[in-house]
């Protein structure tokens, strides 16, 4: 095979290694109660028409806390800021917001900066029967790659984990938010038993000053489109 071939494969491979950081976005909903199942059915038609008409959206997902239903996080990956300014622009999410425009108590938004995100290649579909677990961890001082290190091999290591989101607070490098996706409930109990996570927890103890959340979320609304690898 001539240089110039063997040239151009290799730079063929390089680009697909490297891939420019997605934009995302953490939210907290507060929804009032009496307009709960409301919400909740323009939340589920919101995703789904956005997954499937939005080139640019990776990923919805509405994760209501365990014990408290009217208490979501809200967690939206796209490929770039522009494809998340198509979606305020779309059809479909105005309409959203329209029928939710009374409906929340109070909302607030967390802009990320993503570190490691891996995806099953398999998509993730709405009424599964999915577990989310969130954490919020604050770091010690330059440990970013070490993290990295650690979700990488737990991410590996555990079969049952089908997606993981890692993502630092714009401008505040020691503050990490984590999403983990669980194929079901047991399969997320089972978790803590396994070497895998144990050999994580302690990886990943020395790096961190403290665990500020680590809440079990509702996994019934969750879409993406599958396959995701950022690092």
């Amino acid at each position: 095979m001539k240089l110039k071939q063997l040239f151009a494969i290799g730079w063929l491979g390089l680009t697909l290694q490297v891939q420019a950081a997605p934009f995302i976005r953490l939210g907290e909903l507060n929804v009032k109660p009496e307009q709960l199942a409301t919400t909740q059915q323009a939340i589920k038609e919101n995703i789904r028409t956005s997954i499937q008409t939005e080139p640019g959206l990776s990923a919805m997902y509405a994760m209501p806390q365990a014990d408290e239903a009217h208490k979501i996080y809200v967690l939206e990956v796209y490929q770039n800021a522009e494809a998340k300014q198509a979606h305020n622009q779309s059809e479909h999410f105005k309409r959203f917001a329209q029928a939710t425009e009374q409906a929340f108590a109070s909302k607030s938004l967390t802009p990320l900066k993503a570190q490691f995100i891996s995806e099953n290649k398999t998509a993730l579909q709405l009424n599964g029967n999915y577990l989310v677990r969130l954490q919020a961890l604050t770091a010690k001082t330059n440990q970013t790659e070490a993290i990295r290190h650690a979700l990488a091999k737990y991410r590996t290591a555990n079969k049952e984990l089908l997606a993981v989101y890692a993502s630092t607070v714009e401008n505040q490098d020691e503050q990490w938010r984590i999403v983990e996706i669980y194929a079901s409930p047991a399969s997320y109990e089972q978790h803590h038993q396994s070497e895998a996570y144990k050999n994580y927890r302690n990886e990943l103890k020395p790096l961190l000053v403290s665990q500020d959340i680590n809440s079990v979320l509702d996994g019934k609304f969750l879409m993406n489109k599958g396959g995701m690898q950022f690092q």
